[in-house]
């Protein structure tokens, strides 16, 4: 059996025998040593009997440990060994030390060294006389509590009993060390992982408030039963406007409309634990104003809290609702320029046919007013498909480079007799104003229109402010609305003091036939046909407006680094002047068909009429030599459109002139030529003045 003491530690493990030192310069006590302290089982017997007769117990019955005993004649070869024992892993737990041994150490002086080398170690001092008292061991060694004193002669009981007792105190000493050394090192690893968790969580502590409080979104926490705040951060501050001192007295009841805390307590019991987003609520701020906030809230229940993240999407909202209606808009503007197409054909078909019988049949007087009034009708329903037309982005468009100041200018007379002698206008031009590339007839349509819509939201008086300026947008200031882009514009604002506009109204003021007017008032048309005019300029406009207060509309059109020069105006009539060339006429609708060849044919023109592309390459095939010009729809019903058609003819005959018919504009064939590309439009609806023209005009351009 082996002991183990490793860094001042030691331990014993079952059936291990005892390391004992015997120091003495006799070699008869060597052999006492050996035979009492021998593994002898008589010897255990006849020691546990005199424990027994001692104690007046009976025998206990157990063995003797076992020792494995060295010796050493002087004391500094019995220091050699204890410290190679201790070095080896196994140390020794008694020393017995002859009191004299010359010419070397005496006993004292040898215990006093062994110690030193190994602390743990049971001394005996044998000694046949007593040369030490207590006192003068306690002064020489310093310390006696391992020490005994072993007198000579000695019986071999006593001998046996104390290195059983010594070797028992010192395994329980060894052990006791033990204990508290890997006690010792127990607590300061747990005091380390303490000091780590201490760091640890004080770390995130400051990482949480560091994220709490530098937040740029505001971060509340609030009681879960009474709703009472319990911390903020900056932002919050910063975003409702009460300070944290005021917050803290405040509850989520406090910034929440009444009506909609049932619902948001509702949701928070539904997330159930860990984060969930409550949705978008109203909340109001200090100066009474309410934000939409979206709510992110964390359930912590340790501490009996809400954790919430609070998003201004006020904005976003916003936008989304201009998106919105700005989608709106561009789908009612289709449906719109689908209705006027189809619509222009039935009145070119009424107008054409009215127009022939003004010009060439004898009626009665009454089959005169019959017919006047119906000239008048189609007159009204072309204005109106002409408003449709503006408003889905349809209409034809002539761009020139002006001066919306000397526009204003020249329409000032006109806007005081619409706007009467009880409004007031004033008009303020700013003195630097960039061009502008615009359609003349349409910009003053925007004014008139503008200007009807704001005396008759004045009929008891008041006053119009004009005013022009350069502005230059951003890109933030452009985010601000779906519709607006960055660059240099010109701004033209029209500013009432009228009625104002209620709030649940403002979002459809630009929609066709949508107006609160009285009936015979108004068609609805008037501010549907700005937005689409503006929208067609590559603009967009605003409106703000108070009931009681008046409203202020702002047109945005962009700046043109171009020098507008004199304002020219729509060409003049031109006198109708027939001919005797072949026109290839396509046209999907049979009674405009037959219209066209009827106006055309009343010119001394020869027609070849046809519905569809394939009718008409027949035609070509059987005629080419003798057509001079293609007259045809923009769209056909068979799947080759006016373009193509006229692409393939004159692919074999490129002097062939094309006149194109439509209810859209020129704007639809710029998607199919590329730019600077000369084309022949006829708007329909159309007078068959106005197509005879067009035809001569075409048939006679030099290009």
């Amino acid at each position: 059996m082996t002991s183990r003491q490793t860094n001042g530690e030691c331990s014993m493990r079952p059936n291990e025998a005892y390391r004992v030192l015997v120091i003495d310069d006799n070699p008869d006590i060597h052999e006492d040593f050996r035979r009492i302290l021998a593994a002898d089982d008589a010897r255990a017997g006849q020691s546990n009997r005199v424990e027994a007769g001692i104690l007046s117990t009976p025998g206990p019955g157990h063995p003797l440990p076992r020792f494995e005993v060295d010796f050493a004649h002087q004391g500094q070869d019995g220091l050699a060994q204890v410290m190679r024992a201790r070095e080896a892993g196994r140390p020794y737990a008694v020393v017995f030390v002859d009191v004299s041994k010359p010419p070397g150490w005496d006993g004292i002086e040898t215990i006093g060294c062994l110690w030193k080398a190994d602390p743990a170690l049971e001394a005996v001092l044998c000694t046949a006389t007593s040369d030490y008292s207590l006192q003068d061991l306690a002064r020489h060694l310093r310390r006696t509590d391992q020490l005994l004193v072993l007198k000579k002669p000695f019986d071999d009981i006593e001998v046996q009993q104390m290195a059983v007792a010594l070797s028992e105190k010192w395994r329980l000493a060894c052990e006791a060390q033990s204990y508290f050394d890997n006690l010792e090192a127990l607590v300061h690893s747990r005091t380390a992982e303490l000091a780590l968790s201490l760091s640890l969580i004080q770390a995130s502590e400051n990482q949480y408030r560091l994220l709490f409080e530098s937040n740029p979104e505001p971060i509340f926490t609030y009681d879960d039963t009474t709703l009472a705040f319990v911390s903020v951060n900056e932002a919050a501050v910063r975003h409702y406007g009460y300070s944290k001192e005021e917050f803290l007295t405040l509850t989520l009841r406090d910034l929440a409309r009444p009506e909609d805390l049932p619902a948001f307590l509702d949701k928070l019991a539904q997330d159930g634990p860990g984060a969930g987003n409550s949705g978008v609520w109203r909340h109001r701020t200090k100066n009474s104003k309410f934000i939409e906030m979206e709510i992110t809230s964390h359930h912590i229940q340790a501490q009996k809290i809400f954790l919430s993240l609070a998003i201004d999407v006020s904005e976003r909202l916003s936008l989304e609702a201009q998106l919105r209606q700005s989608q709106k808009m561009e789908s009612i503007g289709q449906l719109a320029g689908g209705i006027a197409h189809d619509f222009n054909n039935l009145l070119t078909v009424v107008n054409g046919h009215a127009s022939l019988l003004q010009a060439g049949e004898k009626l009665t007087l009454r089959g005169v007013d019959s017919l006047k009034e119906i000239i008048e009708a189609g007159k009204r329903a072309s204005a109106l498909t002409r408003q449709l037309m503006t408003f889905s982005r349809k209409q034809e468009f002539h761009p020139q480079v002006v001066d919306l100041k000397e526009v204003v200018s020249q329409i000032i007379r006109m806007l005081r007799r619409i706007l009467g002698e009880d409004v007031a206008l004033h008009v303020d031009f700013s003195p630097e104003l960039p061009s502008i590339v615009a359609d003349l007839g349409m910009i003053e349509q925007v004014l008139l229109n503008l200007a009807v819509n704001s005396r008759d939201a004045m009929p008891r008086g008041g006053r119009l402010t004009i005013q022009t300026s350069a502005v230059v947008i951003d890109s933030t200031a452009a985010q601000q609305n779906p519709e607006a882009a960055p660059g240099r514009f010109v701004c033209l604002s029209f500013s009432d003091t009228g009625c104002g506009i209620a709030p649940e109204h403002l979002g459809r003021i630009f929609e066709p036939f949508f107006t609160t007017k009285q009936l015979d008032r108004g068609t609805g048309l008037g501010l549907a046909t700005v937005y689409g005019i503006v929208k067609q300029h590559q603009g967009w406009i605003t409106v703000q407006s108070k009931l009681g207060q008046g409203t202020t509309f702002q047109i945005y059109l962009p700046a043109s680094n171009a020098r507008g020069g004199a304002l020219q105006m729509t060409p003049t009539e031109q006198k109708v002047i027939g001919g005797n060339e072949t026109l290839l006429v396509v046209e999907d609708e049979e009674p405009l068909l037959k219209l066209m060849q009827h106006i055309l044919e009343s010119h001394g023109y020869k027609v070849l009429g046809c519905s569809n592309g394939r009718q008409a390459l027949g035609l070509w095939r059987e005629h080419a030599k003798e057509i001079d010009l293609l007259l045809t729809d923009l769209i056909l019903p068979d799947g080759m459109a006016g373009t193509k058609l006229a692409q393939v003819l004159q692919k074999v005959e490129p002097r062939l002139k094309v006149l194109y018919t439509s209810g859209y504009n020129a704007e639809r064939l710029a998607k199919e030529f590329p730019p600077g590309t000369h084309v022949n439009l006829v708007q329909k609806p159309f007078h068959a003045r106005r197509l005879a023209e067009m035809v001569f005009d075409t048939l006679n351009d030099p290009l």
